[in-house]
């Protein structure tokens, strides 16, 4: 029977971990789980100074869409950072590590900016090669003193979910320190398409979590696109 009421198409990402427990404790989960309490307990309207009722931010499509749209990666760990003393410093330190300054060209606009890359423990695996975007989560929130960037990301030829993170050397505030807590929401995967995110979550061993061909180390530069090519190759022979 024919219906006007199309349904969302689905894209299925299969998430792998071998953290035991994490899957319960620090789950992947829809965007909407993260929902902050300042904006759950913010009315749709208010007066003005002119005594008029006006929609607040609630009514805004930009964040309220934001809230319903991809998933978020918790941080399943807390993680501390110490930025004094011109370097950072984390606790656990193999948790997260830092790209030198020579992978960015020794680039003066990333001066006044510490790079921090923190490890997660997630893999992601999604067949049909779909785009997402790798944001941050601003508006859960505001007062963060680090600034994920905006990263294009596939699970199809490549399956790792590492966050990078920026901190300014002087602070977002007086502190040189902070401390992410396992379970804030630390990035949100958005699709590129409208389509939903079905979530698949798998705790498994070393063996199969490292034993992957997307594991394998074979040049020392532009390694996710030479893969790449090659596997797409071995796809259309397989046609």
């Amino acid at each position: 029977m024919f219906s006007i009421f199309k349904k969302k198409s689905k894209i299925h990402i299969d998430c792998f971990t071998n953290f035991k427990g994490i899957t319960t404790l620090f789950p992947i989960e829809p965007a909407d789980k993260f929902v902050p309490n300042w904006f759950k307990n913010l009315p749709s309207t208010a007066e003005s100074a002119t005594g008029a009722t006006v929609g607040t931010v609630k009514m805004c499509p930009g964040i309220t869409e934001t809230f319903k749209t991809g998933i978020v990666i918790p941080v399943w760990c807390d993680l501390f950072v110490d930025f004094s003393n011109n370097k950072v410093r984390t606790e656990p330190a193999e948790m997260a590590d830092q790209h030198p300054s020579w992978q960015w060209g020794n680039n003066q606009v990333f001066k006044e900016f510490h790079h921090l890359k923190i490890g997660s423990p997630w893999r992601f695996k999604e067949k049909t090669g779909a785009k997402f975007m790798m944001t941050n989560t601003f508006w859960n929130n505001p007062s963060i003193d680090y600034i994920v960037p905006n990263g294009m990301i596939e699970f199809k030829y490549q399956t790792t979910t590492n966050i990078n993170i920026w901190i300014p050397k002087g602070g977002f505030s007086p502190k040189k320190s902070f401390t992410l807590v396992a379970g804030t929401p630390l990035v949100q995967i958005v699709p590129l398409e409208d389509k939903e995110i079905v979530i698949h979550m798998h705790e498994v061993g070393d063996d199969e979590y490292f034993g992957d061909e997307l594991d394998y180390i074979f040049t020392q530069s532009g390694m996710y696109y030479k893969r790449k090519k090659i596997l797409t190759k071995r796809e259309a022979q397989k046609r």
